[in-house]
């Protein structure tokens, strides 16, 4: 509940001022970390507009995803599909995966500027 309430404040201060706090990656290196434009693309997918919020993070969608099925996971604990999904999506090898598409992006988004 707190953290809702803090998600919701912090969503009108942004409203209110136009200011996001910048990333602290990007500002002592000046390379962009793999989450940089999260902030703006869930604002702007909150605002609706989702090819606006894609353009921001092209990673986007595979974060919502995964903390969507984790959070399934934690709201329906009884559910053996979600519970299954769970499982493999969480799995070493599934993990490895996702830190490899992490690097990947990071890589493709520096080298290309995006």
């Amino acid at each position: 509940m707190a953290g809702a309430a803090l998600a919701v404040l912090y969503l009108a201060i942004v409203e209110w001022t136009g200011i996001m706090p910048q990333c602290l990656v990007k500002q002592l290196t000046g390379w962009s970390c793999p989450g940089c434009g999260s902030q703006r693309a869930l604002h702007a997918l909150i605002n609706g507009g989702p090819a606006r919020a894609l353009s921001y993070n092209y990673f986007l969608p595979v974060t919502i995803l995964f903390i969507a099925l984790c959070g399934l996971h934690w709201v329906l604990p009884g559910n053996t599909l979600i519970e299954k999904t769970y499982r493999k999506i969480t799995a070493p090898a599934a993990l490895y995966i996702l830190l490899g598409m992490v690097t990947a992006w990071t890589i493709v988004r520096n080298i290309l500027r995006i």
